[in-house]
């Protein structure tokens, strides 16, 4: 539990001091305007960053439920999933955004077992708009889906969209939490620390 502790705060520093959180003001894929911008996908460049990342992701995997199979998402989770199938000798599925325009024309790729119950994994989420397109695609194919896991949740109406479809999401960080540890340890000041936290109430 220790370690677990000592990983989850000496990433968020390791992620700000490597330009994954940035603030500023940035257009959201949802369309929304927001004061920061999470990069999760850098750590595959850094795979000090994404031994960490990987970690959290498989201890919060272990805790959370009983599944068969894993399902990233496209584009951003379905590398780690890769990692925590291969590492915890588990299938892997992955969602796509778009059904393929050819062959198959499939939404959901790999092998699909009906009555399977499948982890969904997202790397960022915002509305819980990808996690939910996710879990209606692998319900159409047969599989149960009760259990999500995001490594940040931004806190602006994921958990409680997805609860209505009878999904928890369980999440790793909170932007709240995050900006948090930033704060007290000094990597950002008061006064945007207010700032950000006055966004999330708003937009919650």
């Amino acid at each position: 539990m220790a370690q677990i502790e000592k990983t989850w705060e000496e990433l968020i520093h390791e992620l700000y001091k490597n330009n994954f959180i940035l603030f500023g003001d940035y257009t959201l894929s949802s369309g929304l305007r927001s004061p920061y911008y999470i990069d999760l996908r850098m750590a595959l460049s850094i795979p000090s960053i994404l031994r960490k990342v990987a970690y959290l992701y498989r201890q919060e995997a272990f805790k959370c439920c009983s599944y068969d199979a894993i399902a990233g998402i496209e584009v951003g989770s379905i590398p780690i999933a890769g990692i925590l199938a291969y590492t915890m000798n588990t299938p892997m599925l992955y969602v796509r955004k778009s059904a393929k325009e050819y062959a198959t024309k499939k939404y959901v790729e790999g092998l699909v077992r009906e009555g399977w119950r499948v982890l969904v994994l997202e790397d960022v989420s915002t509305t819980g708009r990808s996690i939910l397109h996710a879990v209606e695609k692998l319900r159409d194919v047969g599989c149960q889906v009760s259990d999500a896991i995001v490594f940040i949740d931004r806190e602006q109406g994921a958990y409680e969209k997805l609860a209505e479809v009878d999904v928890k999401l369980h999440s790793i960080y909170t932007v709240s939490k995050i900006f948090k540890v930033l704060k007290d340890s000094g990597y950002i000041d008061e006064s945007l620390y207010n700032e950000l936290i006055e966004y999330l109430e708003r937009e919650r």
